[in-house]
Parts: structure tokens; C-alpha cells; sequence
């Protein structure tokens, strides 16, 4: 099963079966940051972590994977009317498309939605097939896509993102065109 995850690109982690190829989802700009940055660190915050199945191939996105994963932290955003820095991907895999993710609480100053109505409001939108509140380049992968998974927890702001060290690939292993 091949993913994409992680600051680093390419990675491999290794499963019971087969190993897993991994691929970046960095976004590698300037408003790159650990998306508890906005919460003053050490504070306690709620997140939901989600898993979507997107209706798409991973195939038609793997050449991409960064600029998919923005557009997907984009769009999900606009979607939920809430700041683009709340939503934190953490990993893409096969099997369609699947997006691993994670909407935060909004820092406590701020009237926003708590990640928990964030997340409901994605269900609904997603449920009821009301694909035009997302942007129109999402719009096609969102138009079957589902929930696989929701949990939510209690975590402490970290602070800054650590860099991590590409780890090798399994053996003839090659990135998909255009991910290095």
C-alpha cells in the first residue's frame, strides 16, 4: 500500500505484509508550520483526526502529492469556514485516495468553530452531497467521497515542527513522476 506523509520525501515504514512507500506532504512554503503553532505551547487543544476516502486515483495524484495535499488543507478549509492552519494532513495512501487529517481547535481568543463542529459540518457537507461549498478543484474528489474514520483527543501545543531525515526506500522502489 503506497502513502504519503510526513515532512520528508520519500520514506518507507514497514508493515507484516509488505512495505509501505511514503512520499511527501510537506507544504514547503513560507506559511509552513506545526498547525498547534497557533495554540501557545503547552496549552491543552482538541483535534479531531479524520481519514477520508477521496474520489479519485492515487495514481492521478501521486505526481502532485504536495500541491494536492495544500489544495486538499485549502479546500477542506473553505469548506468548513475555518483557517487553513487548523487543518493538518498527515498522510496519503492508497486505496482511492485516502487523506489522513487533523482539524484543531481554534486558538482561545478566537470565535471560531471548536474542531469537533468543524468536523460535523464536513460529515454533513459530505453526506448530503453539498460539493459546491468546497473550492472548485476539490469539488470532483469530494463528490463521493466519505469518512473512513473520526476520533478525537486532547493534545498539548508543540510548538515548532521538527525536520525529519528521509529513511530508505524498500528495495526497487522509485517515487511516482514529479515527487522527489
Amino acid at each position: 500500500q503506497d502513502a504519503c506523509s510526513g515532512p520528508a520525501c520519500p520514506q518507507a515504514s514497514s508493515s507484516t505484509t509488505q512495505p509501505s512507500m511514503v512520499a511527501s506532504m510537506a507544504i514547503p512554503d513560507d506559511s509552513q508550520k506545526d498547525a498547534t503553532s497557533l495554540v501557545p505551547e503547552g496549552q491543552e487543544v482538541a483535534v479531531v483526526e479524520m481519514q477520508l476516502r477521496l474520489d479519485a486515483n492515487f495514481d492521478d495524484v501521486a505526481g502532485s502529492v504536495v500541491s494536492f495535499g495544500r489544495n486538499f488543507r485549502d479546500g477542506v478549509a473553505a469548506a468548513l469556514e475555518i483557517d487553513p492552519d487548523r487543518v493538518e494532513v498527515v498522510r496519503m495512501s492508497r486505496g482511492s485516495v485516502i487523506v489522513d487529517f487533523r482539524i484543531l481547535d481554534p486558538p482561545d481568543a478566537t470565535p471560531s468553530k471548536k474542531a469537533h463542529e468543524a468536523a460535523d459540518r464536513l460529515e454533513v457537507l459530505l453526506v448530503a452531497g453539498l460539493v459546491s461549498y468546497f473550492p472548485e478543484d476539490m469539488q470532483m474528489y469530494m463528490r463521493r467521497a466519505r469518512v473512513e474514520r473520526r476520533s478525537s483527543q486532547r493534545v498539548f501545543a508543540q510548538g515548532s515542527p521538527v525536520p525529519v531525515a528521509p529513511v530508505p526506500l524498500a528495495d526497487g522502489y522509485a517515487p511516482p513522476a514529479g515527487c522527489s
